[in-house]
């Protein structure tokens, strides 16, 4: 019985994948990087899967080789087109419109807010290419939205400066929750 043992650690042995690795999470690290330095109350680094995500989906939809393929329209087989209005900046702040005007049932009070802030972190892979994937800043759930208005330039973020933010928020209540319940 002969039993081969791999050499484990050797970077050299599987470059390619190696420098596709490292084009990627540097990419991914760029996207996180651009977000935070124009949101950082929202912002951190705890969004890292959804900017490689995002880094991925770029490579594979957006890099153009000698031919004017895609690496897409290369696996696939057929020329892609390449439709602007479907790429939003990663981590720019979103306004979602009500449920109650999105499902046509009668909205909210005339003097309620008719939309909510959200945080884009991608767009969804099992539906249309405008269905966004949105972070929600008040209870951390994410979820697809389709009624979206983008503000890919963060035009929007000194205004929100004025809004508390929502870590500052958390850890007052669970501060507060814990001097009540002399904890300690």
């Amino acid at each position: 019985m002969r039993i081969w043992q791999g050499t484990q650690d050797i970077h050299f042995q599987n470059g390619i994948a190696e420098r596709g690795i490292k084009e990627l999470t540097q990419i991914a690290r760029t996207i996180l990087l651009h977000a935070q330095r124009h949101w950082p109350e929202y912002i951190s680094s705890m969004l890292w899967p959804f900017a490689l995500k995002t880094a991925c989906e770029r490579l594979n939809e957006l890099s153009i080789n000698e031919n004017g393929e895609t690496p897409i329209s290369r696996l696939a087989g057929a020329a892609g087109l390449i439709v602007k209005q479907i790429y939003h900046t990663f981590g720019c702040p979103v306004f979602i419109l009500d449920a109650g005007l999105q499902s046509g049932v009668i909205g909210p009070p005339k003097w309620d807010p008719r939309s909510r802030l959200g945080i884009y972190v991608g767009h969804s892979p099992v539906h249309a290419g405008s269905v966004a994937i949105v972070l929600n800043p008040t209870t951390g759930h994410m979820s697809q939205q389709y009624h979206v208005t983008f503000y890919d330039d963060f035009t929007t973020v000194p205004s929100l400066r004025s809004v508390p933010r929502t870590r500052f928020l958390l850890s007052r209540i669970v501060q507060n929750w814990l001097l009540t319940s002399h904890i300690i």
